[in-house]
């Protein structure tokens, strides 16, 4: 009648109610931590209430697999709190059920911005991806453990930051020149580009720094003797084997001539386009 349990991941429209009606705060009593930093970053955990699976905190054999990734069994604390909910004998379902009643009903008398929310719901709100496979649609090489590794790691990474910093990202991507195991754009060719100024994009270029995933260099330190004049921009994998650039450089060596496929990527998440 219930199905076997497994974990399923919250469903996009879910995450993105318990964000709008969080506060940007940890829901347990007296914790004033946030749920997402200035840069965009998650800090905080989407938590069961009744757990997921077998075996954990306040798990209920009658419920099923649908009932325990719905929003009214989903609440939001930082990792601190997350740790102290295991105690369930000081917190049984009800009092958890209670908890994020009242915190949700604190934050929408909250005055916040709306910019300010939107801000955090946005970073918050990935979509649904799913990783490739094989790659092969991009190389028909094989690849060593090393490889798949760091490129589940850098992809997730980009999955992960708010929507409009990939679009800025997905755009950087189709404006860089391709060299080896280098990807480098003009940053002023791109701000034209985009119609856009520095100020407007200097919270993407933060995200992406933060994120090691984007860095700048100016025209004097340039030793690549780029055709274009002002600083630089550079995308970046993330580990220091080049396996995370590699992967970027196939996917711009494939893809180059056919922009709407790399924004289908890094916008859509499509990453089914770089599976055979």
């Amino acid at each position: 009648m219930f199905g076997t349990p497994t974990r399923l991941s919250p469903r996009a429209q879910v995450r993105h109610r318990l964000f709008a009606l969080s506060g940007n705060n940890c829901a347990l009593p007296g914790c004033a931590s946030k749920l997402v930093d200035d840069y965009g970053n998650i800090i905080g955990q989407i938590c069961h209430i009744e757990a997921a699976a077998p075996g954990g905190e306040r798990f209920n054999p009658n419920s099923n697999n649908e009932a325990r990734r719905d929003f009214s069994n989903l609440m939001l604390l930082c990792y601190s709190c997350h740790i102290k909910t295991n105690d369930v004998v000081e917190y049984p379902t009800e009092r958890l059920r209670q908890i994020k009643a009242t915190h949700e009903q604190w934050a929408t008398l909250q005055p916040v911005l709306q910019t300010n929310i939107e801000k955090f719901v946005d970073a918050s709100l990935w979509q649904e991806f799913k990783l490739p496979e094989n790659y092969r649609n991009i190389s028909n090489e094989p690849h060593d453990e090393d490889f798949y590794t760091h490129a589940k790691s850098l992809l997730t990474t980009i999955a992960q930051l708010p929507m409009s910093t990939r679009s800025f990202y997905a755009h950087a991507f189709i404006k860089a020149l391709r060299g080896d195991l280098w990807l480098v754009g003009n940053l002023d060719g791109l701000r034209v580009a985009l119609n856009t100024t520095y100020q407007q994009i200097s919270t993407h270029i933060s995200i992406l720094e933060e994120k090691h995933l984007f860095g700048l260099v100016e025209e004097a330190d340039d030793w690549m003797t780029l055709p274009f004049r002002g600083t630089r921009y550079g995308l970046c994998g993330l580990d220091r084997d080049d396996n995370g650039i590699y992967l970027l450089y196939l996917i711009h060596q494939h893809f180059s001539g056919d922009p709407q496929a790399i924004l289908s990527i890094f916008e859509d998440l499509d990453f089914t386009l770089l599976d055979a």
